[in-house]
């Protein structure tokens, strides 16, 4: 919820003192759970350091207790890590297994994200067509498990990959941005209102359009008092 709300920095600190509480109850259950909130969290941070520091340390407690649903989304975070680090070629290939993995196993829980995340990589490396197919199929899982918990960056994404594959879409990616803008503030997820004000701002609308939307980022930036020196707000 901290996070959503865009509050970065308290949503860490209660990230990190999670993790200790874990390791000194000595539950790996409880410890597991923790490092893969913790992933989680610093995929959204696009902390690419952090994510693969602790989709390491979830590896090892899930090898060590035989968790293997928490191994396989280690695995993804890793590779989508790895990957927006520089290295596509191994980063591209670990996730997608991850997740055909995770297909085969049942485990549904948080797939619309995977796929977005693996969207994100196939068009660092050019694939946009994938990427757009990957989407598609987030926005399927979506709908399938009535959860629209992700549908906003899912969009954001969409509206990103559609004007990299193709500049003159501006009104299909204007639709999508929109999209995600409604369900962002139904959510009260503030995290995602201001990435897709900021994509909005940047399609070159009408004056209109234009002011209104940097009217709604003043307002974010303004009830959004602290993480700004984090990676995701460096647009």
């Amino acid at each position: 919820a901290l996070c959503l709300s865009g509050r970065m920095l308290p949503a860490a600190e209660r990230i990190e003192q999670g993790i200790e509480s874990a390791r000194l109850l000595g539950e790996p259950g409880t410890l597991a759970h923790a490092l893969d909130f913790a992933t989680l969290f610093y995929r959204m941070c696009e902390d690419t350091d952090k994510t693969i520091q602790n989709a390491n340390a979830l590896t090892d407690c899930a090898t060590e207790y035989g968790f293997a649903d928490y191994e396989l989304r280690a695995r993804a975070f890793r590779g989508w890590a790895i990957a927006r680090a520089g290295d596509v070629e191994t980063g591209l290939p670990e996730m997608r297994a991850s997740i055909l993995a995770q297909r085969d196993t049942g485990m549904s829980e948080d797939f619309p994200l995977f796929l977005q995340m693996l969207a994100e990589l196939h068009a660092q490396a050019g694939q946009y067509a994938d990427g757009l197919t990957a989407l598609d199929e987030a926005l399927a899982e979506a709908t399938k498990n009535e959860s629209a918990f992700w549908t906003p960056a899912i969009r954001r994404c969409q509206a990103r990959l559609i004007l990299e594959s193709n500049a003159s879409r501006r009104d299909d990616a204007e639709h999508c941005l929109r999209a995600g803008l409604t369900l962002a503030v139904e959510q009260g997820a503030k995290l995602h209102e201001l990435g897709l004000y900021l994509d909005l701002a940047q399609l070159r609308l009408s004056p209109q359009s234009l002011v209104k939307a940097l009217q709604k980022l003043r307002a974010l930036y303004l009830s959004m008092n602290d993480g700004f020196e984090i990676a995701i707000y460096a647009d």
